[in-house]
């Protein structure tokens, strides 16, 4: 049963964030809700305050990320969350990794809030095996081959890939 209740939460999580489904559907609890997320140079923390089913207030702290870029989002994003009263927003062009963040942040807050918090302690289960995934890069396709075993992420590899060498990278102080 515990792993069902894990499982469609982290559901219900992943259509919110992919956006096929509003969290201001579900009953939300007033109060004040603090997430963070991984963005381009550290964590990326939102904290909502929810009155009656709506979102009233937003902070997001984006001070640790690239300054000039996404370390200047904050006011943007803040008023998209207050707009769209959900995680479903824009971002900001150029800041991609550090809107992703934001999204995520703001899913988790409201996951939160509608008391469907995200259990941290999941346990995960894969299927063994070397996976692979072509997409579109920036000068042409990219293939990755991603390898588990049964509860772990064992291997990465740009399998091919044409883009410039050491572009796209993270960014490493």
């Amino acid at each position: 049963m515990r792993k069902t209740v894990k499982t469609a939460g982290a559901l219900l999580g992943s259509l919110v964030l992919a956006g096929a489904l509003s969290i201001s559907a579900f009953a939300m609890t007033d109060g004040t809700y603090t997430a963070a997320a991984m963005g381009m140079d550290g964590d990326v923390t939102v904290e909502l305050t929810v009155e009656g089913d709506a979102i009233t207030d937003v902070k997001v702290d984006v001070s640790g990320e690239t300054p000039g870029i996404g370390a200047e989002i904050g006011d943007t994003v803040i008023q998209q969350i207050l707009d769209a009263q959900s995680a479903e927003i824009d971002g900001v062009a150029g800041a991609t990794v550090s809107s992703d963040a934001v999204r995520a942040a703001v899913t988790d807050a409201l996951a939160q809030a509608s008391g469907e918090a995200a259990d941290t302690d999941a346990e995960l289960a894969f299927t063994p095996g070397t996976y692979t995934e072509t997409t579109s890069g920036y000068n042409g396709p990219v293939e990755i081959a991603v390898t588990f075993d049964e509860t772990n992420v064992t291997g990465i590899e740009v399998v091919n890939s044409a883009e410039t060498a050491q572009v796209g990278e993270r960014h490493r102080h």
